[in-house]
């Protein structure tokens, strides 16, 4: 037997056992030669993936066989109640620190605001344009009329935080006929001169941020719970 029929027969039989693949019959497909279509390399990637793949179902199968228990059940509805509570608190905290940006940009600066915030790892932006006025474009903010803040608490090769200011490509405008575009020029210019704001607006980043990542970290701990019961 070849090396080449020996790895072949063995991804077959560990492909047979996998749920969702169609049943092949190895001595069919080795009386045929099948195996002279594939390289040594391809064979070994095939049985690690199958085996990967057979490990899984194994996983799958024994969770859903513990969530029909009494036992499992209950598992089951606390993580998920759990998960739940992580879901309204992540969401809390977002929203909050969102309106918050929008308070304080109206306070500053009159013109009608909004902001969309996004937190990512150790990290996040916001998102500062003037509101849409206009019902057929379905977007909070006027196209062109919005520029983003970019928090980062760990840059690449730096000592410090990213925190930088992305305000795009203006354009051309009507100086006498605009009026929106001298309300958004005016609102970066002072947003972006007014230090002790940005140091504030920094300083809340980093704190929620911190949260952020704390939360999401209680989150992947659940999900993990619920994915794989039996690592707990």
């Amino acid at each position: 037997m070849t090396k080449k029929e020996r790895l072949y027969r063995e991804w077959i039989e560990l492909r047979n056992q996998l749920k969702d693949q169609h049943f092949i019959d190895v001595e069919k497909m080795c009386n045929r030669y099948k195996y002279n279509e594939y390289r040594v390399n391809e064979l070994e990637h095939h049985i690690e993936m199958a085996t990967v793949a057979l490990k899984n179902q194994d996983i799958r199968l024994k969770k859903e066989a513990y969530f029909e228990t009494p036992e499992g059940q209950a598992f089951k509805t606390d993580i998920e109640a759990k998960l739940e509570k992580y879901h309204q608190d992540y969401r809390k905290l977002h929203d909050e620190f969102e309106s918050w940006i929008i308070s304080e940009v109206n306070r500053m600066i009159p013109g009608g605001w909004t902001a969309r915030l996004s937190l990512g790892y150790k990290g996040g932006n916001v998102e500062i344009g003037l509101v849409n006025r206009d019902p057929e474009r379905n977007f909070p903010m006027q196209f062109g009329h919005e520029f983003t803040i970019y928090f980062d608490s760990y840059s690449f090769g730096k000592k410090s935080p990213r925190f930088e200011l992305n305000y795009g490509t203006l354009g051309s405008f009507d100086l006498f006929n605009d009026e929106t575009r001298p309300i958004y020029l005016n609102g970066l210019a002072t947003i972006s001169n007014n230090r002790e704001w940005l140091q504030l607006l920094m300083a809340k980043f980093i704190e929620i941020t911190q949260k952020a990542d704390k939360l999401s970290q209680y989150g992947d701990e659940l999900k993990n719970k619920l994915n794989n019961p039996f690592n707990n």
